[in-house]
């Protein structure tokens, strides 16, 4: 195999402001907010919510008018 060289990476300048940030990064991954469980979240709640209210009617008209008939009068003669 080829020997990889990688004495370009020492000659490169950053600037100062660059490394600030990149040292920085530990501190702010501390802050992140906790994972919330899923009863915490509104958007799964009210998702879960609007399913169970759409089957819930859903059935309930399914049983309400069941496999009736329902006459329409002919159009034309």
């Amino acid at each position: 195999m080829r020997k990889v060289n990688f004495n370009t990476l020492n000659n490169l300048t950053v600037p100062p402001e660059l490394i600030e940030k990149v040292l920085a990064i530990p501190a702010s991954s501390e802050n992140t907010p906790a994972i919330l469980p899923w009863y915490r979240r509104t958007k799964v709640l009210a998702t879960a919510a609007s399913i169970v209210l759409v089957v819930l009617a859903g059935i309930s008209v399914y049983f309400f008018f069941g496999n009736k008939n329902i006459p329409v009068r002919p159009s034309g003669s």
